[in-house]
């Protein structure tokens, strides 16, 4: 998976190899530490994958190995960038989305109560709402220990209560 993720990072490239003696070719690759990968035997030649330094610096090995090499395709993140260097709004398009999802998930959007039998839930989230606990505000504002006790000290039949923030939820158990 680490390797995988180095050659789309760095680019390689999808060769097809015709010629004389394709086999001494990668025995040639082997000795100077070309990396070769993705080894396919077809009717007109071979198929692999190379790194783009790989295939700069096998050149020598191609002369002396009398291959054909020809590139089928540019694969990786530096390929996919310069094919798309004129889509700049594109790219602060998917940077703003994830900052917005990142900022988004700062705050507490759902408050849900769980377990009240004697109150109901408008009442406890009047109460709440009367304590600066609202949906809306920052998972950093909320001070779980002092709900707890306020609920506790407000509604004295309640004898234990539990909150907790989980994502983007502030959980009441009562």
């Amino acid at each position: 998976m680490v390797i995988k993720l180095k050659h789309y990072l760095n680019g390689y490239l999808k060769l097809h190899l015709t010629g004389f003696s394709p086999e001494r070719f990668f025995n040639m690759c082997r000795k100077h530490n070309i990396e070769v990968w993705n080894l396919e035997c077809r009717e007109d030649g071979y198929e692999c994958a190379m790194t783009v330094d790989g295939f700069l610096n096998c050149k020598p090995l191609v002369k002396k190995s009398e291959v054909k090499v020809r590139i089928q395709k540019k694969l990786g993140l530096p390929f996919f960038l310069y094919s798309n260097r004129r889509r700049k709004l594109y790219f602060l398009g998917v940077f703003s989305f994830f900052l917005i999802l990142y900022m988004m998930s700062l705050f507490i959007w759902n408050i849900p109560l769980s377990g009240n039998y004697r109150y109901t839930s408008d009442t406890l989230i009047k109460f709440m709402n009367e304590e600066g606990i609202r949906c809306g505000m920052t998972k950093s504002q909320m001070d779980c220990d002092y709900l707890e006790s306020a609920i506790r000290t407000a509604f004295p039949e309640i004898t234990w209560v539990s909150a907790q923030v989980s994502g983007t939820r502030l959980l009441v158990k009562i």
